[in-house]
């Protein structure tokens, strides 16, 4: 009863005294732990104009790291109980983007950011949008690469995230994200955690997604991904989701492959050590068909 009582006290300091970000960042990480050790209190601070209060403050203080990021950290503990309609509309997306835009490098901020942004990614197109358009994607995979590579939860989220986006409606927004999220950069989860089981299942849910072209599919062989996927699906033998995952990226790859062969794909059905056999088979095919093709071109040139 007595941390019920403290909930309006604490949103209305947070109302009067906006400016100060020590207050602010004190007051919401005392709000968050009243939150964990009794989840009926959630419901108050929600109905107590947290939403509101969050987003102004997450605005107001952005350059105060230690505020900023116990904004990203309320708002990931608190987004589940909001309207995902009104967070939109109050600029919410476009904060959380700017977020992780604003201290790139910055490990807790992005995940914390990238946390809230994959469950929002779930909503609506015009959120996929706007998150596409704020090109919040390369930060966050090269994060993969560099802070985060031994964080299996970090490349789940952002993969997660990924896939989310990926659903979007219209081919620009697509073309947009296919180009932001490059083959290899996302390839590179596979091989950073083979041992994380969730991280080889978005991986390749995501690296399916983004294979578009020929091209996508040979850079899916090139950067190691589809012998990543095919480690993958023999380590995890027992987890369907990978195993389910792995096949199907693999078997989009030899599709597209095979159209720019003008060869049919296989009618018979292949184990996924002998899909990727095959699948290193077809991109030697390419590899040889572009270099004839490159030395006619060149010899055509001499001649003329």
């Amino acid at each position: 009863a007595g941390n019920a009582r403290a909930v309006p006290v604490l949103l209305r300091a947070l109302r009067t005294h906006g400016q100060h970000a020590e207050l602010q960042s004190d007051a919401w990480r005392l709000l968050l732990a009243m939150g964990r050790a009794q989840p009926y209190l959630r419901r108050l601070i929600v109905d107590g104009g947290a939403m509101g209060l969050l987003l102004s403050a997450l605005s107001a203080h952005q350059t105060d790291e230690r505020a900023h990021l116990t904004h990203l950290l309320a708002i990931r503990a608190l987004l589940s109980s909001f309207s995902p309609k009104a967070f939109v509309e109050a600029s919410g997306v476009e904060l959380l983007c700017e977020a992780v835009l604003q201290r790139p490098a910055s490990l807790a901020h992005a995940e914390a950011a990238a946390g809230s942004l994959h469950m929002l990614g779930g909503v609506n197109n015009v959120v996929r949008r706007k998150v596409i358009n704020a090109r919040v994607l390369p930060p966050l995979l090269a994060l993969l690469g560099g802070a985060a590579a031994g964080r299996p939860s970090t490349h789940e989220t952002v993969l997660g995230m990924l896939v989310q986006l990926l659903k979007v409606d219209d081919e620009y927004s697509r073309e947009s994200l296919v180009e932001q999220a490059a083959v290899d950069a996302v390839a590179a989860s596979l091989a950073a955690l083979p041992a994380a089981a969730a991280v080889q299942a978005e991986g390749c849910r995501a690296l399916a997604a983004l294979l578009l072209s020929p091209p996508q599919a040979r850079a899916l062989v090139d950067s190691g991904g589809a012998a990543a996927a095919v480690a993958a699906a023999a380590a995890h033998a027992d987890v369907a989701a990978v195993v389910q995952e792995a096949s199907n990226l693999l078997e989009t790859a030899i599709v597209l492959l095979c159209d720019s062969l003008d060869e049919p794909p296989p009618t018979e059905e292949l184990e996924i050590d002998g899909m990727g056999r095959l699948l290193g088979e077809l991109a030697a095919k390419v590899r040889e068909r572009e270099q004839a093709a490159a030395e006619a071109a060149a010899a055509a040139e001499a001649a003329a």
